[in-house]
């Protein structure tokens, strides 16, 4: 039986990793969606502002070309963060509607101390607490990663949503795209973000991980089932041998 259930936790392991993988690719957009919200968190080299964002990075590297670390820590990262995505927009996919993201937060780190970056509190974290060393002289765009992120409500759950960005003149780009629902994993992607092209904010569901999710849960089912017939028949088989001995009467 316990060899039973860790055959059971090793499966189980094996259909959820696609939620623990960690992204190749430097360009990482992560995606949330919940009954009425979409929130997406986007992970980038800081020498893509430019040629991504069609923003200008001295906003950010105000300090003879690098970071101004106190005054990014004191004053924060909001006001940055809006002029720099200023000319990413959203839409309902659907009928065109505008979508106002509001940004959330914006945080750089070394490129040599990558965050991970695979789940909505990862991506949280990685925007919004700030642990560069102080002492670091090498905070330049060819040194840092960029995260960043904005969520946008009154947005139904059925809406897909598309995120468009400016045309620059850049090569196209690949992006690894997690999605997830209310926090829960839901799939991943990876889209081909053409120059001025469009990315889909969807809460698309993964049939193979539905599938295997579903037979987990039956699995487990048939595994607490057995589990528990195997107590019931032990605990009998106790109680059996502590009875006392029935006194025969002789004739």
């Amino acid at each position: 039986m316990h060899r039973l259930v860790y055959i059971f936790a090793l499966w189980l392991f094996a259909v959820l990793q696609p939620a623990l993988v960690v992204a190749e690719d430097r360009l990482t957009l992560v995606v949330n969606r919940d009954e009425d919200s979409v929130a997406y968190f986007i992970s980038m080299p800081a020498t893509a502002i430019e040629p991504i964002l069609a923003a200008d990075s001295a906003s950010l590297f105000s300090d003879r070309g690098a970071v101004p670390i106190d005054d990014f820590r004191i004053k924060g990262s909001f006001e940055l963060g809006d002029q720099l995505f200023s000319e990413v927009s959203g839409a309902v996919a659907a009928t065109g509607q505008s979508v106002e993201f509001e940004s959330m937060s914006m945080m750089v780190h070394p490129i040599d101390e990558p965050q991970p970056f695979f789940s909505p509190w990862d991506a949280i974290t990685a925007t919004s607490v700030c642990n560069v060393d102080y002492a670091r002289s090498d905070l330049v765009p060819e040194a840092l990663q960029l995260y960043y992120g904005a969520f946008a409500t009154d947005v139904l759950a059925d809406q897909e949503v598309s995120l468009n960005f400016p045309k620059t003149g850049r090569n196209a780009l690949k992006i690894d795209v997690f999605h997830y629902f209310d926090g829960s994993y839901v799939g991943k992607d990876t889209a081909l973000l053409t120059d001025g092209g469009t990315l889909l904010l969807t809460t698309r569901s993964d049939p193979l991980l539905s599938i295997l999710t579903a037979l987990s849960a039956v699995f487990a089912a048939i595994c607490m089932a057995a589990l528990g017939l195997h107590f019931v028949r032990k605990r009998r088989t106790s109680n059996q041998g502590s009875l006392p001995e029935q006194i025969v009467p002789l004739d």
